[in-house]
């Protein structure tokens, strides 16, 4: 009995990790948006690029409601490490990318962002968005084996109910 409890507080205690982890790239999403939507007359490269920080916030707190719907119900002890994977992926692209506008931003100007050579503009862009896009992919895949794990525990506790109803 004590086993479970003890089990049952840690598995909690991963999924509230996993859910102040989503809270993390959320809060460096926020920063970088909020830093890169001042930029008035923003080249196409950087509003696109926005564009893809904006569209991988959506899909962590997408990612995070399934932590939270799945932290009321199921065991997600044998997803634990795939979802660490892609969330410490990316807290560390989003990380790097704040560190990047920081950098830059604090230099005192207006025109920070102009700090960057154009040339390695695009590159810099491209290797986030390359980046973003790697841990987008780590997260649809944590995220639909989460989904399919709840939907078999589901499936299987109303089988569970149908036998227990219609056993004599």
């Amino acid at each position: 009995m004590a086993e479970a409890a003890v089990a049952a507080v840690n598995l909690g205690a991963s999924v509230i990790g996993f859910i102040g982890l989503t809270g993390q790239i959320l809060q460096g999403c926020q920063f970088v948006c909020g830093c890169l939507d001042d930029i008035k007359g923003a080249p196409m490269e950087l509003q696109n690029f926005i564009d893809q920080v904006k569209s991988f916030e959506s899909g962590i707190r997408s990612f995070r409601y399934s932590l939270e719907k799945a932290a009321k119900s199921i065991d997600i002890s044998l997803l634990e490490e795939k979802i660490k994977l892609s969330l410490k992926l990316g807290q560390s692209t989003i990380r790097d990318l704040r560190d990047l506008v920081n950098n830059h931003k604090h230099n005192g100007k207006r025109d920070w962002w102009k700090g960057i050579k154009f040339a390695k503009k695009k590159n810099i862009f491209t290797k986030y968005v390359n980046r973003l896009n790697q841990v987008k992919i780590a997260l649809i895949c944590a995220q639909s084996n989460l989904s399919k794990y709840f939907r078999l525990l589901v499936s299987e506790k109303r089988w569970s109910l149908t036998n227990l109803v219609l056993s004599p």
